[in-house]
């Protein structure tokens, strides 16, 4: 027999004869041997139910402050240690981890830094076609030096503006939570990758923009937190998913309104900055590898959606009944896999989260 299924037999045992004392001693062990063979979310799971069974219980707060860090959920972490430090004012282990890693990213120092450099390059480099021949991502022009610098220029005031707001706003949000540094790598990388790939996927043209970098941002937030009512300018909660949906299909028009001749601004950059922010933080935590597939049913479901809207709106407008029809089906589908992915999405954090020992 094994030391988890001795475990959850004696669990049994203690939750069938009622004795909440034994049952906390036995679940405190369990989360730890989760947490020693690095499933978080089943250490987790046990950690909350003892803290419902006794609300001050010793170490359940240090452990869930492990957990938490191992989730990147840094700021949660810290009130997990601190609420241990309160039960037990002399808990070394928790005083120095929380010495650790209380300075981290209060303050959101890297989404500003790439704010800054955006403004900065904006105004110091003037965007004509033959600086953005020069630093823009193209087929006449693919390095890793320019899919970098591609992601700071933007075609005008207009184009810096939308992407500054969402960066700041995104950037905001996610920074404090899992570190300057990770968002930096998250930018970056979904910056070069989407900008890659919409290259890739075009013939000519020049791409430019930050955007990608922004839903990779955006990425990397759905896995934190997938069900979150994200809390739009301060006052307006709106679910993540229609958050998403919505800046999507937001950002695909802004880039047709403001696009210029040869300047590609398109959607699978998006796409793919959005798929990288998922797989970073997926690596980093890969007991959610189910949410990466999830959303990446989510992802395409909105380029879908976004695509066969567009082209919907053209086919009424020629009046082809055909076309009308085709990209009609195609939204309908678009909406189903994008409602199926989502419930199935829940249905798997359910399991999850209230795992109950059989």
């Amino acid at each position: 027999m094994t030391t988890e299924q001795s475990l959850t037999q004696s669990l049994h045992k203690a939750i069938q004869i009622g004795d909440n004392k034994i049952r906390a001693q036995i679940q405190l062990k369990l989360s730890q041997y989760y947490y020693n063979q690095n499933k978080f979310i089943d250490a987790r799971v046990h950690l909350n139910q003892i803290t419902k069974l006794y609300s001050n219980y010793p170490n359940v707060n240090y452990y869930l402050g492990l957990v938490e860090l191992n989730l990147q959920n840094d700021e949660i972490a810290i009130k997990y240690f601190k609420s241990e430090l309160k039960i037990n004012p002399n808990h070394d282990f928790a005083k120095q981890i929380l010495e650790k890693f209380q300075i981290k990213s209060n303050y959101p120092i890297s989404t500003i830094i790439l704010f800054l450099i955006s403004l900065i390059t904006y105004f110091l480099v003037t965007p004509n076609f033959e600086t953005l021949l020069k630093f823009g991502a193209s087929n006449f022009n693919l390095s890793i030096f320019s899919l970098y610098t591609s992601i700071f220029f933007h075609v005008n005031f207009y184009h810096l503006l939308f992407n500054s707001i969402f960066l700041l706003m995104f950037g905001f949000y996610l920074e404090k939570y899992i570190g300057n540094l990770k968002l930096l790598l998250i930018f970056i990388c979904g910056g070069i990758v989407g900008n890659f790939f919409q290259v890739l996927f075009s013939f000519d043209g020049i791409v430019v923009g930050m955007s990608a970098a922004i839903f990779a941002i955006f990425g990397a937030i759905v896995v934190k937190e997938p069900l979150l009512n994200f809390n739009l300018f301060g006052f307006i909660k709106i679910p993540l998913i229609l958050l998403f949906g919505l800046v999507f299909i937001l950002q695909y028009y802004i880039s047709i309104l403001i696009n210029v001749d040869n300047i590609l601004l398109g959607e699978i950059a998006h796409l793919f900055g959005f798929i990288t922010g998922l797989f970073i933080l997926v690596l980093f935590n890969r007991d959610l590898i189910f949410m990466f597939y999830n959303w990446l049913i989510i992802s395409v479901g909105f380029v879908l959606l976004t695509y066969s809207t567009s082209n919907l709106y053209a086919q009424i407008i020629l009046s082809n009944f055909i076309g009308i029809t085709s990209f009609s089906f195609l939204l309908i589908f678009s909406l189903l896999i994008i409602i199926y992915a989502y419930y199935k999405l829940k249905f798997d954090l359910l399991l999850d989260k209230n795992t109950e020992v059989q």
